[in-house]
C-alpha cells in the first residue's frame, strides 16, 4: 500500500512498455545484459528575484552493462546547452556558473558498482548524499556537481547496521579532497540513527589514510604530522584538515508518516578558537494511497549559521562554487 512501492513496481516491472520505462534497446547473453536508452529533455527556468534565466536542453544516451548479479557499469552522456547550476552543464572551461547558451558535450554520470549482500564498492563520477533529507543531510548533500569518488559500504550486526565511507576528488590539480565515514544503526523497527564524520584535506598522498574508516578524522592531523619529515610550511598545508561531525535520525510513526532531523557541527574546538559553526534541519514526510492514486507531502526546515562549511585556511566544504 506504500506509494513508493507502487512507483517502483511501475518503473521496474519487466515488459511494461512505456508505463514500465523499459530501455529502448536491450540484449542478454548468459549472465551479461546490456541496456541502451536515448532521451531528450527541454527545461526552462526563470528566477525573477535574481534576474536569472536558464535553459537546459539535452539529447543523450544512458547505457548500463550488468555482469552477473554483482557487477554493474553505467554511463549517462549527452550533448546540450551550457546551463549554470550544480545539475547543469559546464562550459568549455569547466565552469558551472556560465550563462552562455553554447552547445557542448558532458558526462552526467559514469560509474562501476560491485556488490554482495554484505559489501559493496562504488567508483566513478556521480553524486554523493547521505541521510533522510530531501537532498541528503546538512553534512553531505547532492547540492554540488557530481564528484569523482570511491565509496564502500559494509553491513553490520546481521543487517541492523551499516558502515559507509568514501574519498572524493575536488580539485586534482590542487590536490584537494573530501572524505567521509558514516555509521548507520536501526534502533527497533521504526527508528534509524546515524553518526557521521567528514573531512576536507589536501594532498594526494593522504588519500589512502582517509580510506581507512576506523581512524577518526579528528586524530588524522596528529597521525600525518607525527610521521612526516616535511618542512613546516608544507606540513601546515598537507597535515591539517577541516572536520565536520553530524548525527541524524529518522522515525516512522506509522505507515506513511515519518519524522527526521539532523545536527552538523563544523570543526568543533575545545578552546573556542573559532565561532561555533552549526547547521541543522527537521522534516516530516507523509505518503498516502487513495484508490489507484498516490500522493506525498514533505515539509522541511533547515538553518545554517555563519562560518559553517568554511575555514580560514581555505579547506572549505565546497566544490565548483557549491557546498558539498
Amino acid at each position: 500500500e506504500d506509494p513508493a512501492v507502487l512507483r517502483l513496481r511501475c518503473e521496474l516491472t519487466p515488459g511494461g512498455g512505456a508505463e514500465g520505462l523499459e530501455p529502448a534497446l536491450a540484449a542478454e547473453q548468459d549472465d551479461v545484459s546490456l541496456e541502451l536508452s536515448p532521451y531528450a529533455r527541454v527545461v526552462y527556468a526563470q528566477d525573477k528575484s535574481r534576474g536569472t534565466l536558464a535553459r537546459d536542453d539535452r539529447a543523450g544516451l544512458q547505457a548500463s552493462l550488468a555482469i552477473g548479479p554483482q557487477a554493474l557499469l553505467f554511463a549517462d552522456g549527452y550533448v546540450g546547452t551550457v546551463t549554470p547550476g550544480p545539475r547543469g552543464t559546464p562550459d568549455g572551461s569547466g565552469s558551472f556558473h556560465s550563462s552562455s547558451t553554447d552547445v557542448t558535450a558532458w558526462i552526467d554520470r559514469a560509474y562501476a558498482t560491485w556488490a554482495t549482500q554484505r559489501f559493496s564498492v562504488h567508483a566513478g563520477h556521480t553524486w554523493l548524499r547521505w541521510g533522510p533529507g530531501a537532498n541528503g543531510t546538512m553534512a553531505l548533500s547532492d547540492g554540488a556537481p557530481a564528484l569523482d569518488a570511491l565509496e564502500a559500504r559494509v553491513r553490520l550486526l546481521g543487517g541492523q547496521g551499516q558502515l559507509a565511507w568514501f574519498v572524493a576528488t575536488l580539485d586534482p590539480a590542487a590536490q584537494t579532497y573530501l572524505a567521509g565515514h558514516r555509521l548507520e544503526l536501526r534502533a527497533g523497527p521504526s527508528v534509524q540513527l546515524s553518526f557521521s564524520e567528514l573531512a576536507r584535506f589536501d594532498g594526494t598522498g593522504n588519500a589512502p589514510l582517509y580510506l581507512l574508516p576506523v581512524i577518526p578524522y579528528a586524530l588524522m592531523e596528529r597521525r600525518v604530522s607525527g610521521a612526516s619529515q616535511l618542512p613546516a610550511d608544507s606540513l601546515k598545508r598537507l597535515g591539517h584538515n577541516n572536520v565536520m561531525v553530524a548525527t541524524d535520525f529518522s522515525w516512522t510513526l506509522r505507515r506513511g508518516v515519518r519524522l527526521y532531523g539532523e545536527l552538523a557541527v563544523d570543526d568543533l574546538t575545545l578552546d573556542n578558537s573559532r565561532p561555533l559553526a552549526v547547521a541543522w534541519q527537521v522534516g516530516a514526510h507523509l505518503r498516502r494511497r487513495v484508490g489507484e492514486a498516490a500522493w506525498s507531502l514533505r515539509g522541511e526546515y533547515a538553518r545554517v549559521y555563519p562560518h559553517t562549511y568554511s575555514a580560514t585556511n581555505g579547506q572549505n566544504f565546497a566544490y565548483a562554487g557549491f557546498p558539498t
